[in-house]
């Protein structure tokens, strides 16, 4: 896999196949969370292996496409390491999955071309449908 997404082990493995952490610590506090026993700390940082944020999406977006057929098949955890939707980590994951979303999307559209022509009429039925509607 690679910095981004990997394949959790240990305990954690229980959880997830395939997990993606952008950041280490959280400010949520949880009592059961195991965050606190790593000392991670409550603010939330980068991890060190990516340079900015900027860095951290290439590289999600680069893993992603490498290993999609598997995530698929699987899923991909967001995040052992810290809360994915905490003010301070909410911009990254969200652009995360929408690279997984739009990523996913395009594979699945690559697959229905066969049937791209009758999409097309049928969007152009629906034209003609709501411009004759309107003119009434």
């Amino acid at each position: 896999m690679g910095k981004a997404i990997y394949q959790p082990k240990g305990a954690a493995a229980e959880y997830a196949k395939y997990a993606c952490n952008f950041y280490i610590g959280c400010s949520n506090e949880c009592s059961y969370c195991y965050c606190k026993r790593w000392k991670w700390g409550n603010v939330p940082i980068l991890k060190k292996c990516f340079k900015d944020e900027k860095h951290a999406l290439e590289v999600f977006e680069k893993e992603l496409n490498a290993n999609l057929s598997e995530l698929q098949k699987h899923g991909l955890f967001f995040s052992f390491t810290t809360d994915p939707m905490l003010k301070e980590t909410e911009s990254v994951t969200a652009k995360a999955l929408f690279f997984a979303i739009t990523m996913y999307l395009r594979r699945k559209s690559s697959e229905l071309s066969a049937n791209i022509s009758s999409l097309f009429f049928l969007m152009s039925c629906s034209n003609v449908l709501c411009t004759t509607s309107s003119a009434i």
